[in-house]
């Protein structure tokens, strides 16, 4: 059952156990906890605008940020019905193929690590892993069985007699004896080792760096360590190490001497590697990811000036490497995003030193700046002083001679796609962008940039 942004809900209300709520409290107490670190460290933390996921006996409330959160508590956005969120979702996923996906996860506050649930993914194979072993373990290893001969006055083997009476008939002495050695030196034990390894290795790292983890992660690192540390398998790291089971024609051969429990092993393997060589990127994991919905709006805005740009100007841009950058295209127009443009500044800066802020978006044409741009998450009813107060700032400190600037906010189907609203010799221009406005959106933009430019 989907819930949604914005809401409070009880233990009761979501149906989890007292584990499973305990794991929720780590989870969002996490979050919060490496957002205060990031405010410190990184100033633009600050241009989240919703309120992070809280937690406490009244119940969990997720304020702005949608996605999965652990156990299994899907968060919807309030403001968009499930078509469009999934439409808003996909439309950046499209454009980050363009942009690059690490761009989009460097423009978020925090690392992918925590935005996305990494208990949901590691834990799965873990347990998974952790029940072959059991299994594997109750029975034997798998072993490479070796039998040598060898003909000695002195037996210290098994005696073959049927060889033995053949050397009698030919005159010798010798007694024939079979030595059987058993090693567990063989493919599926290196592997089997391996996996324990690459799975204790990235649970560490998580538990280490988040409080969440540790609690999560506790009881299933400790068993994968001890497998590792103690008995047979310890004496197998170094080759298991060395084994390259990124290599099809290893797995074959050790598909082809296993089965049962072992085979499920190497199926196992092969899709958590699959899951490795596609990245946990953000961009790729949005509908599940835990994110800002202000900041997700602000993305899809973002894409579409990019691409509203490309297509004016009739040449792909020139995108930066962080999206908190510049957009060129041609020799002449620029798109600022989320970037301090001080040099644009025409009183603060030169007059009391003191930089403008960053708008959401600036376009800049010959050298000039023509527009800026900002996107709210919120509807018209709820747009407020605090939304226009640092707005009017740039109008009036970085465009006074445009008189005009564009607040793309989400339509709350009052059916105007396109207000105007005064503030002494400046007019605010308000665009409805969704994704089912967004035609009617693109087409207003458009019209402006190809009068500006």
């Amino acid at each position: 059952m989907p819930y949604r942004t914005y809401q409070t809900y009880s233990q009761a209300d979501l149906g989890l156990s007292d584990a499973d709520w305990d794991g929720l409290v780590a989870y969002v107490e996490s979050i919060n906890s490496a957002l205060a670190e990031a405010q410190s460290d990184r100033p633009r933390v600050e241009e989240i605008e919703v309120p992070p996921p809280s937690i406490s006996d009244d119940g969990f409330s997720p304020g702005g940020w949608a996605g999965q959160y652990p156990p299994d508590v899907t968060v919807k956005p309030g403001r968009l019905d499930d078509e469009e969120f999934e439409s808003l979702l996909a439309d950046i996923q499209g454009w980050a193929e363009v942009v690059g996906a690490d761009t989009i996860s460097a423009s978020l506050p925090l690392s992918n690590e925590l935005l996305l649930d990494e208990r949901t993914r590691l834990a799965g194979y873990s347990r998974a892993l952790i029940e072959y072993t059991e299994t594997i373990l109750a029975h034997r290893l798998p072993v490479t069985v070796t039998r040598t001969r060898e003909r000695e006055q002195s037996p210290q083997g098994r005696p073959v007699m049927s060889d033995t009476i053949t050397q009698r008939a030919q005159g010798r002495r010798d007694i024939v004896t079979e030595n059987v050695e058993f090693s567990f030196e063989t493919l599926p034990n290196y592997l089997l080792v391996r996996f324990h390894i690459e799975l204790a290795n990235q649970m560490r790292a998580l538990a280490d760096e988040f409080t969440y983890y540790e609690r999560a992660f506790q009881r299933q690192i400790r068993y994968h360590e001890q497998f590792i540390q103690e008995g047979i398998p310890g004496q197998l790291v170094d080759d298991a190490l060395e084994t390259d089971f990124g290599d099809p024609r290893i797995l074959s051969k050790v598909r082809r001497a296993v089965s049962g429990e072992m085979a499920e092993v190497v199926d196992l393997w092969e899709a958590f590697q699959r899951a490795i060589s596609m990245e946990i990127e953000l961009a790729s994991n949005l509908t599940s990811a835990i994110k800002p919905m202000s900041k997700i709006y602000e993305l899809w805005c973002l894409s579409l000036l990019d691409r509203l740009l490309t297509d004016i100007v009739g040449t792909d841009g020139t995108r930066p490497e962080s999206l908190s950058g510049v957009f060129e295209y041609g020799s002449s127009v620029k798109l600022y995003y989320n970037r301090s443009i001080a040099t644009h500044s025409n009183f603060l800066w030169p007059g009391m030193g003191i930089s403008p802020g960053a708008p959401d978006f600036a376009l800049e044409a010959d050298g000039e700046l023509v527009w800026v741009g900002d996107a709210k998450y919120k509807t018209w009813r709820t747009l407020d002083l605090d939304d226009y107060r640092r707005f009017i700032t740039y109008l009036v400190d970085l465009v006074p001679e445009a008189e005009t600037g564009t607040i793309l906010y989400i339509d709350d189907s009052s059916g105007s796609f396109r207000r105007e609203q005064d503030f002494q010799a400046f007019s605010i221009e308000h665009i409805a962008a969704r994704p089912r406005t967004k035609s009617q959106s693109s087409g207003f933009l458009r019209e402006k940039f190809e009068r500006l430019l």
